[in-house]
C-alpha cells in the first residue's frame, strides 16, 4: 500500500463513501492505484468527487443544474434532503467565483427556502480550509434541513474578549478585506433578484 498522509486518508475515505456500499471496495482499489506504486510513476492526485459528478462519472440525484452550477442530494446526509451546491468549475472558494457569486448565493437561498417549506429549519454550511472541515479542494455549500431532535450539532465554547482585543481584531479584518466594492449594496435590487429566482414578481 502506498504511504499516505492523514489528510489523504481522510479524503479517500470521504470519496469512497459517496458510492453504494457494494461498490466501495472496488473503488478504494481504483483510488489507491492512482498513487505511487514504484519509483518510475509520479504520484497522482485523487480525482475530485465534485468534478466527477459534474462529468457524469458519479451517479447523483440532481436538484438543480445550469452551465455554471450543480446541486445534488448528499448520499450520506446529515438529514434527508441534505443538498450539496457547487460550481462546475474546479475552484477552491468563493473568491474564485467573481461575477457569478451573486447568482450562486441566490441559488443557495432558493434551495434553502424550498427545504424550509417542508422542514422546521435549515443550516447553510460553507467551510474554508482543512481545519474548518473542508475535505476537498473544490468549493461546496451544504444545505442541511433540520428537524426536532435530529442530533445534528453545531456548537462551540465561547471565548470572551476584552474591548482592546476586539479593536485589534477589527483592524486586522478591515485591513485584510479585498475585492469589496465601493458601490453601496442595493438591498431592493437583491430582493428583486431573489424573488425572480423563485419565480415570483418583485
Amino acid at each position: 500500500m502506498p504511504q499516505l498522509s492523514e489528510e489523504q486518508i481522510v479524503q479517500i475515505k470521504k470519496f469512497v463513501e459517496t458510492f453504494p456500499e457494494e461498490e466501495r471496495e472496488a473503488k478504494l482499489e481504483e483510488v489507491l492505484s492512482q498513487f505511487v506504486t514504484d519509483d518510475k510513476k509520479p504520484q497522482q492526485q485523487m480525482q475530485c468527487p465534485f468534478c466527477l459528478m459534474n462529468e457524469g462519472k458519479l451517479k447523483v440525484q440532481k436538484v438543480f443544474e445550469d452551465k455554471d452550477f450543480l446541486a445534488v442530494l448528499e448520499i450520506n446526509p446529515a438529514n434527508p434532503g441534505h443538498v450539496l451546491v457547487f460550481p462546475r468549475t474546479h475552484v477552491r472558494d468563493m473568491n474564485s467565483l467573481a461575477e457569478n457569486l451573486p447568482t450562486f448565493l441566490l441559488l443557495t437561498n432558493s434551495i434553502a427556502s424550498s427545504l424550509l417549506s417542508f422542514n422546521s429549519g435549515v443550516n447553510i454550511l460553507f467551510s474554508m480550509g482543512s481545519l474548518a472541515g473542508q475535505k476537498f479542494d473544490h468549493m461546496v455549500v451544504h444545505i442541511i434541513p433540520r428537524k426536532e431532535k435530529d442530533e445534528v450539532v453545531f456548537s462551540w465554547k465561547s471565548k470572551p474578549l476584552q474591548e482592546k482585543d476586539l479593536v485589534v481584531l477589527r483592524e486586522k479584518i478591515v485591513a485584510g478585506l479585498v475585492g469589496v466594492s465601493e458601490k453601496p449594496f442595493d438591498v431592493e435590487e437583491f430582493k428583486g433578484r431573489m424573488l425572480r429566482s423563485e419565480g415570483r414578481s418583485p
